[in-house]
């Protein structure tokens, strides 16, 4: 590469790096926290408020943000037409991840004796970290903080006191979560009184509790097939509770690879509307075609695509509408409400939307913490 042309890389380059950077907040202390409140036996609609927080933090804070309309799920009755009044537009890149400088926010949850329970949640991956549980007399800078998994998860600038709470931050078993109307509240019964166990083994009942929670608080703000689910549970009127199938939890266990795919249908859209290799006369194969490029990976995930018999014979995501063109739209927005961060794809595609038209070099992860933000 020309001298030349390297300085203009390098400065379009150095532009998307700080883009998806520039809106991480600045938590020096738990009191820096964004919190979002719910009741331990919420109506549908709050659940869907509580969603919609999410949404509007996530797109506050957010490395990019992919120029489509999220569609929630609808419940029965539907939603009021005031519910999208205070909706921010885009689907939400998360944050990179950065092992000395997770974001956080609180997710609580207030029980009719006014106990909150605390949940964190992380802004890279909206992992749920772990639990508390505050009493009216409980000072919220010294109560102690139980981890999922590792207590490094929950760094002490934020969270002062610690304990290992023996329950794996990881699922247990994707068959054995419940979700019914009661099942925030069930939690809050059972870990009121909480004591730290060797493992998930020896708390069978609260590992499941908190593998449903991860379900309704995390999966259902990343996928649209989550969100139905939930709200199916929160309203069924039989004694039944919803459960999920083996596909659903494939599906999120391939929330990585889905976001990565979302991703790059958003760049193969950019390049396709700036027509890059009609620009290229002497050599327009010097662009590939990525929209063709991204159907040949999405081969893999056509078993998602299908009618599912277990989910009222709908697809758990979208790749097209109802013509055989592909749709970002259907992905990113549809199916998926928050994407997770990819580097290198991310910043391919904050350059083109910023005009960067010239051939990428072989670009590399910035660092390590760029490719892998799972921490158990």
């Amino acid at each position: 590469m020309s001298k030349l042309k390297q300085d203009v890389f390098d400065k379009a380059h150095e532009k998307a790096v700080a883009a998806t950077t520039r809106k991480r907040p600045r938590q020096c202390s738990y009191n820096d926290l964004d919190t979002i409140r719910i009741t331990s036996m919420p109506t549908v609609l709050q659940l869907l408020q509580m969603y919609k927080q999410v949404h509007n933090l996530f797109v506050k804070h957010s490395a990019a943000l992919i120029p489509r309309n999220v569609s929630f799920a609808k419940p029965d009755g539907g939603i009021p037409t005031t519910f999208k009044a205070d909706f921010l537009d885009g689907v939400p890149v998360a944050l990179p991840f950065d092992e000395q400088n997770l974001s956080f926010f609180i997710l609580e949850v207030i029980t009719d004796d006014d106990a909150v329970f605390q949940f964190p949640m992380r802004l890279d991956s909206l992992y749920c970290c772990g639990f508390r549980c505050l009493d009216l007399c409980d000072n919220p800078l010294e109560k102690l903080w139980y981890s999922f998994g590792k207590v490094s998860i929950l760094p002490k600038r934020l969270f002062k006191n610690r304990k290992k709470s023996g329950l794996s931050l990881a699922y247990n078993n994707f068959r054995k979560i419940q979700i019914f109307a009661g099942v925030i509240a069930k939690f809050c019964d059972h870990f009121r009184g909480f004591r730290p166990v060797d493992s998930a083994d020896d708390d069978l009942v609260g590992q499941q509790l908190k593998d449903t929670l991860f379900f309704i608080f995390s999966e259902a703000c990343r996928f649209w097939f989550a969100m139905c689910v939930t709200v199916k549970g929160f309203q069924s009127e039989t004694a039944a509770p919803v459960r999920l199938t083996d596909l659903m939890g494939d599906l999120i266990q391939d929330y990585g690879d889905t976001s990565r795919l979302g991703g790059y249908l958003w760049l193969a859209f950019l390049e396709k509307t700036m027509e890059l290799a009609a620009t290229c006369l002497h050599d327009p194969g010097r662009f590939p075609d990525l929209l063709l490029a991204f159907a040949t990976e999405a081969k893999n995930f056509v078993k998602y695509t299908e009618a599912d018999p277990e989910f009222d014979n709908q697809p758990l995501i979208k790749f097209k509408r109802s013509s055989d063109d592909l749709c970002l739209g259907a992905l990113d927005g549809e199916s998926l409400f928050i994407v997770k961060y990819s580097c290198v794809l991310i910043r391919k595609a904050l350059m083109r939307d910023a005009a960067y038209a010239r051939i990428f070099p072989v670009m590399e992860p910035i660092s390590g913490e760029d490719v892998d933000c799972y921490d158990d």
